[in-house]
């Protein structure tokens, strides 16, 4: 019977990472840099936000992202983390909180930085705000892929 593979954990940054203001239809790019190789399966997404709004993740094979020529392209998959409708705040003060747990998506990062290339995208009427009043801090778990 095989061992079960090592989950690892690579988080963002609330002070540094997703960090700007954000209108309806926007999306901030990062580079989070601190996955041990460049193929992995990501199969958890946490997220805690001052704001309740629908969120998505954008992930990249690069750190070009986005690109109006589709061969150049290099995004992979988007995840919706609606804060508005699933998200929970304790006691009714502080952040909100929401996670997926049955996550099941193989990752490549092509540049073989290995950094997860992501992009926070606001999906929501009412827009993010910038500093510590819309800080944003996300949680991937993750295992190792040949």
């Amino acid at each position: 019977m095989a061992p079960p593979p090592a989950i690892y954990t690579l988080k963002s940054d609330k002070d540094t990472h997703f960090a700007g203001a954000l209108t309806t239809g926007n999306k901030e790019d990062e580079n989070l840099s601190g996955l041990l190789t460049s193929k992995i399966r990501i199969t958890n997404i946490a997220i805690q936000a001052k704001q309740n709004l629908d969120f998505y993740l954008f992930f990249w094979r690069k750190d070009t992202f986005e690109n109006t020529d589709l061969d150049m392209d290099a995004f992979i998959a988007a995840v919706q983390l609606d804060l508005s409708s699933f998200g929970r705040q304790v006691g009714g003060a502080g952040q909100y909180y929401m996670s997926l747990e049955s996550v099941d998506l193989d990752y490549e990062d092509e540049d073989d930085t290995r950094e997860l290339h992501v992009s926070l995208y606001n999906n929501d009427a009412i827009a993010k705000n910038a500093g510590a009043a819309g800080q944003v801090a996300c949680s991937f778990k993750y295992e190792l892929r040949a």
